[in-house]
């Protein structure tokens, strides 16, 4: 067997091994390094009724990014969304280095009466670049991007391999989407030890969906919405535990009626918490069910929309 399609293998086995669609997402980024030496990498999913990309997962970098987004058009991750073909970089030039990096300093000024908006992971010093988009049926899912401090260091042989990669990791995200949670649609009340501390002030602002936490921005849109009703419910319910199915047949929240990638907007809900808020956990507690852990009280404060 050649070593591309032993290679293509082995991340074909760990990708159907993985035992849910989080699992999945790291395996393959970390298999792209142990397989390919490919260090930097990045994995964006398309936003439903959106025309942007936001970052699920990341590898290797110093800052992972979730929650960041690209708009579809825009910069190399944005052409390969627009066009759904992959694009390969041998030499980037020094503009193009500036430019991100001058944006991802706009971005890191962000507070709440500034920018709502995460800085993309990526090298300031980045040479090479290959990004390929995830496909399924035609129908696109997301981009995967990686980068190198090397020149010409993505040959035909990476980016073939990427893609089949790719489109395989989209079946993965595509399949996480049917529905087969338990058939009981509510979570249930489960007592906590008291939340003790200084309160945790939250913000949600009606216009975007957003969410602050003690004055920095968290998340917006759908994954904002999600969140800002669990914890009302955690407030006036007593409730802890959730299901998934709940959250998709509660149509406050908005979700589309088709492909609504609820599972990709919970990792990247759940993602954030973790790297912003140790006090607020989303922690797994079943096949299509998680609890909400809270360590801090809670003070919230809903922002109407302007009339």
């Amino acid at each position: 067997m050649d070593p591309e399609h032993d290679q293509a293998a082995t991340l074909s086995r760990r990708l159907a091994e993985a035992e849910d669609l989080d699992a999945l997402l790291d395996v393959a980024l970390s298999s792209f390094e142990e397989l390919w030496g490919i260090e930097h990498s990045m994995l964006l999913v398309l936003e439903e009724d959106s025309d942007r990309l936001v970052t699920l997962a990341s590898h290797g970098y110093d800052r992972a990014g979730v929650g960041s987004e690209v708009v579809v058009g825009v910069g190399t991750i944005g052409v390969v969304a627009g066009r759904r073909v992959p694009v390969r970089i041998g030499s980037m030039n020094t503009a193009i280095r500036y430019a991100r990096a001058a944006r991802q300093e706009i971005a890191r000024e962000g507070g709440e009466t500034r920018f709502k908006e995460i800085p993309l992971p990526g090298l300031a010093d980045v040479e090479s670049q290959l990004a390929v988009p995830m496909l399924v049926q035609g129908r696109l899912v997301g981009v995967i991007c990686v980068e190198s401090r090397s020149q010409g260091a993505f040959d035909d042989a990476v980016e073939r391999s990427l893609s089949v990669a790719a489109n395989q990791i989209a079946a993965g995200i595509a399949l996480a989407a049917l529905d087969h949670e338990p058939s009981n649609d509510r979570g249930t009340a489960v007592a906590e030890r008291g939340a003790e501390g200084k309160p945790i002030q939250v913000r949600y602002y009606e216009e975007d969906s957003s969410v602050f936490l003690d004055g920095e921005y968290l998340i917006k849109s759908l994954p904002g919405r999600i969140l800002w009703r669990l914890l009302l419910q955690r407030r006036d319910e007593g409730r802890s535990d959730f299901t998934n199915r709940e959250l998709r047949l509660d149509p406050t929240l908005g979700l589309p009626a088709v492909k609504d990638n609820l599972e990709t907007r919970l990792i990247l809900l759940r993602r954030r918490l973790e790297e912003h808020c140790d006090a607020i956990r989303m922690v797994k507690a079943g096949r299509g069910r998680f609890r909400l852990e809270v360590g801090r009280p809670l003070e919230l404060e809903r922002i109407a929309a302007a009339p």
